[in-house]
């Protein structure tokens, strides 16, 4: 089983490994939260939103679940390059054994001039089997 830090690791590498994800974003990779004071698009941020480990709630359970929130930030202008993130992060996340679960969701308020796209992949094991 892998710890939080450890999927977090996994998670930040199959990114940063990513040579065209790289192209788009530059290092502009970020954990939790954008910084506030940027306008620089496009960019990524990604957290956890939901994990299950061998021990939940006082259980020894059978499988590990982590659920990775991943955020798309571009300007309203740059769709092109929210989608080509979007579809290259798919095949990341595919090859660390993560896979969608729902719909991506997309925000466009109007009055910021910023897209903003988010994937919930989801990594689910058995684990002690």
């Amino acid at each position: 089983m892998l710890t939080q830090n450890e999927m977090r690791a996994k998670v930040y590498n199959a990114i940063t490994g990513d040579a065209t994800i790289t192209g788009l974003i530059g290092d502009r990779l970020y954990w939790i939260n954008k910084p506030t004071e940027t306008d620089t698009f496009p960019l990524i941020v990604y957290k956890f939103v939901d994990t299950v480990g061998s021990y939940a709630f006082g259980l020894t359970t059978q499988s590990e679940d982590y659920t990775v929130q991943l955020d798309i930030y571009t300007s309203s202008s740059d769709i092109t390059s929210m989608d080509a993130i979007c579809e290259r992060l798919k095949s990341v996340m595919v090859a660390e054994c993560m896979r969608l679960t729902s719909s991506n969701v997309e925000f466009s308020p109007d009055d910021t001039g910023i897209q903003n796209k988010v994937m919930r992949p989801q990594r689910w094991d058995y684990i002690n089997v």
